[in-house]
């Protein structure tokens, strides 16, 4: 069985802030640096789709259909750790989730929720792609390039 290629990447919205684990494990784009919690492993699924892998080894979820905000809490990929990737243009990129809404940051607290029915300034995200050793690389369309061994963590 091929074992699907996982890319070390994090996530900066646009309100300049990167995408962190919390921690109460809940997803908040409140992080002025990338650091071990803000570092996700992109899993690769079918076309467009993604899971993405927290520090703490947990998945990522949809919690509650969107009702609640998005967090690493799961031990498994199922439909609610499964998240569609739409190209925005200029290294921006919209997740929708299972509950075919994207994904986007509110704000006071910036945390993360599967809410939008639109892409919205604020459901875009740049991925930051990731060396083994933490550091930024070239970036790559998801949607129509398949991933190098530089970019492929084991």
């Amino acid at each position: 069985m091929n074992t699907p290629p996982k890319l070390k990447i994090a996530f900066k919205a646009t309100n300049g802030k990167y995408v962190s684990t919390t921690t109460s494990k809940v997803l908040s784009a409140n992080s002025d640096l990338i650091g071990p919690s803000e570092i996700f492993q992109m899993i690769i699924q079918e076309e467009k789709y993604v899971a993405l892998l927290a520090e703490n080894g947990k998945y990522v979820i949809n919690q509650q259909n969107g009702e609640l905000p998005i967090a690493a809490v799961s031990d498994i990929i199922d439909l609610a750790a499964r998240f569609k990737v739409y190209d925005w243009g200029k290294n921006q990129a919209a997740l929708m989730a299972s509950n075919h809404k994207y994904i986007e940051f509110s704000l006071p607290d910036a945390q993360l929720q599967a809410s939008s029915s639109k892409r919205t300034t604020s459901a875009s995200f740049e991925i930051v792609f990731l060396s083994e050793s933490g550091t930024t690389i070239q970036p790559i369309d998801l949607l129509t390039e398949t991933p190098t061994k530089n970019t492929i963590q084991s």
